[in-house]
Formats: structure tokens, C-alpha cells, sequence
């Protein structure tokens, strides 16, 4: 399976073409490649995709479902709580912010293995990439989910597509689940022929859209629930 942006663009087509017989999950970080994810969607994604195929974006970057467990990313980067942005999805640069907070960070293990030594060009220490694979180990989805938009609805698409599968094996009829509709899917024509919407308004969601960071004291959020998805 190839990592990376570009090795995931060179064959989104042929994933695409293979959601037409089994379920294919591709994720994607949006990085800087787009004002935001919808506008990237509307250029990029495979159309029209196979029946069980779905393209999710973190925004900006994984890193940003990390950061949104705030527990986790305190306790592995030896930091306080009130430390981590508020709405990590509005990170520009969410592994530059875990760089910045390791900066703060109370033990020299991680100071020395995730910020990079002075004159190196390197975004990140040396340690950084067994230091996340290690940290997400410990990271909840239940107390991410309420911090970042972009992995509740990648958590929404992943189980339309479980249900439209198991639907499929049952030999049921295709029968569209019906989402919500987020900022970052792709646009559609709708049954009755209306042009579908043109990128300006694709980005007109905040959350969707690039903006400064921000830090404030988090506070737990009580009776935080997962997303279902509602059957046809």
C-alpha cells in the first residue's frame, strides 16, 4: 500500500474502479493542497467512484484526529491540557503544532526526539515517527469525536459503507444511506437537474476553510456520542 500524497493520488483512480466489487477506504491528509476539502474533492476525486469506495480528508493532516484527544496528546507529550488547540481541525499545520507543544514539553526525552536540532530542515526530530505510532496506541475516538469535524464524518462514511456492504452480501437492493450533508463532500447534481455548487461556495463552512490557530483551556465536553448513521 503506498504512504504519502503522491503515491495515494497516482492510484486513487484504480481504487475507485475497485469499490466497484469491494469495499475500499482511502484517507487522505488535505494538508495545503486545497483551501479546503470540499474544493480538493470537486478537482481530484475519481468520478464516478464504485459503489463501495469512499475518499475521507483529514484536515489538516491525521495528526489533527490526534490532537483532538486531548487526554492522549497531553499525557504522551508531557504537556497540560490547556496547552492543545481547542479545534485542531483549524490547524494549519497540526505535526507542526505536536512539534511546537513537544517544545514545552516537561521531559527531555521528547524535546530531543521530536523537535529537530537547530539548522536541520526537517519538519520533525528523528523520534517523531515511533513516538506517534506508540502515542496513537492510547488515543480514544470517543473523546476525539467531539473535537474534529473532519473524523466524524470520515466515522459516518466508514459505516454507510459497512451497511451498504453488508447490505450488498445480504443481496438487498442499493439503497443509498442517507448522510448528512457536510461541507466536504463532493458536490452532485441533484435528481432534478440543479448544477451542482461551484468551488468559491465549497469552502464557505469555517471549519472547511483556513484559519489562524487558536489555544484556550479545554474543557471535557459530557455525554459526547458517536455518529450513527441513519438507515434507509
Amino acid at each position: 500500500m503506498p504512504t504519502g500524497r503522491g503515491g495515494i493520488d497516482s492510484r486513487l483512480s484504480g481504487y475507485a474502479r475497485a469499490g466497484a466489487g469491494s469495499p475500499w477506504l482511502v484517507l487522505r491528509d488535505l494538508d495545503r493542497d486545497a483551501p479546503c476539502a470540499p474544493a480538493w474533492r470537486a478537482k481530484h476525486e475519481p468520478k464516478p467512484p464504485g459503489r463501495f469506495f469512499a475518499l475521507r480528508m483529514a484536515v489538516r493532516a491525521v495528526e489533527a484526529w490526534f490532537l483532538a484527544d486531548t487526554e492522549a496528546a497531553a499525557r504522551s507529550l508531557h504537556v497540560g491540557v490547556e496547552a492543545l488547540p481547542v479545534n485542531p481541525d483549524a490547524e494549519l499545520d497540526p505535526k507542526k503544532t505536536i512539534v511546537a507543544l513537544a517544545r514545552r514539553s516537561t521531559k527531555p526525552a521528547i524535546k530531543n526526539g521530536l523537535v529537530p536540532k537547530p539548522g536541520i530542515s526537517r519538519p520533525a526530530g528523528p523520534d517523531y515517527g515511533r513516538w506517534f505510532i506508540v502515542s496513537a496506541k492510547g488515543w480514544s475516538l470517543e473523546r476525539a469525536l467531539p473535537r474534529s469535524e473532519s473524523l466524524r464524518r470520515a466515522l459516518t462514511a466508514l459505516r454507510a459503507l459497512r451497511e451498504d456492504w453488508e447490505r450488498a452480501e445480504r443481496g438487498e437492493a442499493w439503497n443509498l444511506p442517507m448522510l448528512p450533508v457536510f461541507a466536504d463532500q463532493r458536490p452532485m447534481s441533484s435528481s432534478s437537474g440543479s448544477p451542482a455548487p461551484k468551488l468559491g461556495s465549497l469552502c464557505s463552512s469555517p471549519s472547511s476553510t483556513l484559519s489562524s490557530n487558536s489555544r484556550a483551556r479545554v474543557t471535557s465536553t459530557p455525554g459526547a456520542t458517536v455518529p450513527s448513521v441513519r438507515r434507509p
